[in-house]
């Protein structure tokens, strides 16, 4: 994975996570402050970060901001604080998530990563927008995005919002190269669509 960094404190952290990317060695940072994560149990705390994720191939699979994080290299575990996630699909459709909190789990065999998972918790909201200008609004509690596989799914209740419908579902999942989207039921919520009131263009 080639990482593109963008650390905006001061270039000693900045040296110290270069350093830790490329050797894999240790590194601790003490910070403080109400909205700064705790580094206990963890090798690294980034803040006001940014990572380009590239496939094999070379093309980028997606983009990472954040107000911080921090990272265990034991598990490859990372914990995110006001995580955003960029991508887009080959038909040009744009993808941006947005949550409060993420933890990102990494599963590899020795230095090869397989794949990678986000689960996004707290205010998650995902917002698909297409060259046609069709934008579509997905609100929920949690969310769990699979990059390398295209897909991302919740089983919260979801609030699907478009220009002028409103569906709600007790949980969903999402083909996120196709753009398709399957809602379902639960024994206590159906899935309901409601068709907004739209004004006509004068």
């Amino acid at each position: 994975m080639r990482l593109k960094l963008s650390i905006h404190k001061n270039s000693f952290l900045y040296a110290i996570s270069i350093c830790f990317m490329i050797s894999g060695t240790s590194a601790q940072q003490p910070h403080s402050g109400s909205n700064q994560l705790a580094i206990e149990n963890h090798d690294l705390l980034l803040e006001s970060v940014k990572l380009d994720k590239f496939s094999t191939n070379g093309a980028l699979t997606y983009v990472l901001e954040a107000l911080a994080l921090k990272q265990n290299s034991s598990t490859g575990t990372s914990h995110i604080d006001q995580p955003t996630i960029e991508f887009e699909n080959p038909e040009g459709t744009l993808w941006k998530v947005t949550a409060r909190r993420g933890t990102l789990y990494k599963r590899q065999v020795g230095l090869v990563l397989l794949d990678e998972t986000f689960h996004l918790t707290g205010d998650v909201e995902i917002i698909r927008s297409s060259l046609s200008d069709q934008t579509l609004k997905i609100s929920s509690e949690h969310f769990f995005l699979f990059p390398s596989k295209n897909h991302g799914e919740t089983m919260s209740p979801v609030i699907i919002t478009s220009l002028n419908t409103n569906t709600t579902a007790a949980n969903l999942s999402v083909n996120l190269r196709l753009g398709e989207i399957r809602l379902e039921s639960s024994p206590t919520q159906n899935v309901e669509t409601k068709v907004l009131y739209a004004q006509a263009k004068k």
